[in-house]
Order: C-alpha cells, then sequence, then structure tokens
C-alpha cells in the first residue's frame, strides 16, 4: 500500500536481485507509473491534495469524496483513516484505510491485517497511455496474462478500468509479501483515480472481500 513505500525502500527486501518479485508490495507500482518515459517526466503532473477531500458521516457509514472529480468511496466499518496534512512523496498525495488489526513493522510494511491506499493523479499523457493499455487488454486479455502477474480489465462504478495483480515468483517471498493489487480508473481527459491494497496469505480470503466490497460502494460522478 501506499503509505510503506518509504518505509519498504529501507527494508532488507529492497536489493537488486528480488525487486520484481518485491514489486508486490507497491514499490515498482510506483517507480512505473512515475517515472515513465522521458517525455512523460518532463510533462506537468498534478495530484489531489488535502483540501480536495470531504469527510462526512451519515446513517449509512462514513465517506470519503473527492470534490473536484466527484469521487466517493465508503470506509468499511470500524476502519481508521490515515489523512497526512501535507504531501507525503513530492507534491503526491493519498490516504489510507486500515483495519482495526493492521501492523506494521520497520523491515515489512505490513505484517497483519488489511489496508486499502488511493490518490489522484492528473496528467494527460498518463491518462492516454492508460486508455490505450485498457484497449488493448479488452482486444487482447491472454497476452496481459503471466504466471506471477495478472493485468485485467473491471468495471468500476460502471466505469472500465485497469487492475493489476503481481505477486512473489518464490514461495519465500510470497509467504513475506503476499500479492499487490493496483487499480487505475481513467477520468476525462487527463485524472487518473489510484487504488491499491496488498493481501498477506493468511488474511488474503478476509481482506480480498474487503477489497470487493470496498470497490462495489465507489462512486464516481461521469
Amino acid at each position: 500500500m501506499k503509505t510503506s513505500i518509504a518505509r519498504f525502500a529501507k527494508s532488507k527486501f529492497f536489493i537488486p536481485g528480488i525487486v520484481i518479485t518485491i514489486f508486490v508490495i507497491g514499490w515498482l507500482f510506483f517507480i512505473v507509473a512515475e517515472l515513465g518515459s522521458p517525455e512523460e517526466r518532463i510533462l506537468p503532473t498534478e495530484w489531489s491534495q488535502r483540501e480536495d477531500y470531504v469527510i462526512r458521516e451519515t446513517s449509512e457509514g462514513k465517506f470519503i469524496t473527492n470534490e473536484n472529480i466527484g469521487f466517493t468511496v465508503k470506509v468499511p466499518d470500524g476502519w481508521d483513516i490515515d489523512i497526512p496534512e501535507d504531501e507525503v512523496w513530492e507534491d503526491e498525495y493519498w490516504i489510507t484505510l486500515l483495519a482495526p488489526d493492521a501492523v506494521f513493522d520497520s523491515n515489512n510494511p505490513t505484517i497483519k491485517g488489511c489496508g486499502v491506499s488511493f490518490w489522484v493523479k492528473i496528467q494527460k499523457q498518463s491518462l492516454e497511455i492508460l486508455r490505450n493499455e485498457i484497449n488493448g487488454i479488452y482486444k487482447n486479455p491472454e497476452s496481459y496474462i503471466e504466471e506471477y502477474s495478472l493485468e485485467e480489465l473491471v468495471m468500476i462504478s460502471g466505469l472500465p478500468a485497469k487492475k493489476w495483480t503481481i505477486r512473489g515468483k518464490s514461495p519465500e517471498i510470497y509467504k513475506e509479501v503476499g500479492e499487490a493489487i493496483k487499480i487505475e480508473i481513467p477520468i476525462g481527459d487527463k485524472t487518473i483515480i489510484n487504488i491499491d491494497t496488498r493481501f498477506l496469505p493468511e488474511y488474503r480470503e478476509k481482506c480480498s472481500k474487503e477489497f470487493n466490497n470496498f470497490l462495489e460502494a465507489i462512486l464516481i460522478n461521469k
């Protein structure tokens, strides 16, 4: 999850020989999405910030809405909301929702429980690339299936989105870091809603159910 990237960069797992397999905890999600090509790096990128989000409690539960793009998520019952006051990675800003039993340590971002992070990126070229990938998956889904990686098309609030699932190649690493999932939802002509999570093996069934319920409750004003 996003909340764990900085900590992971200093962990014992971050060594060149296993970067690809450790991608499951979110680090390479950041590398791939944010570095991109030299042409993409020089384009301006914006991120939704703290003031763009409003938290409201209703009889149906707690909701977080990004007012600028009409994006609303429902906080799972009993979960905590981690909202930093300022950007947490250069200008990037994300919100993390954590189950009551979620636990972190200095070497491994998540050692217990479930969580979800989400953030909004605003950049025209990134959105065009994402739409092309979604179109490619739609036309030829088999070419996006690998033994330890799966890119597939999903629908979120009636909109096509890309779901990317990665897991470690070795049983040892999978046991330590589980699998990571990232969902990218293109909106308009330059906005991408990003959502990610991670399932540890012993929590996979529970966290997968929570994550699916979270996705089903998302509302996007198109």
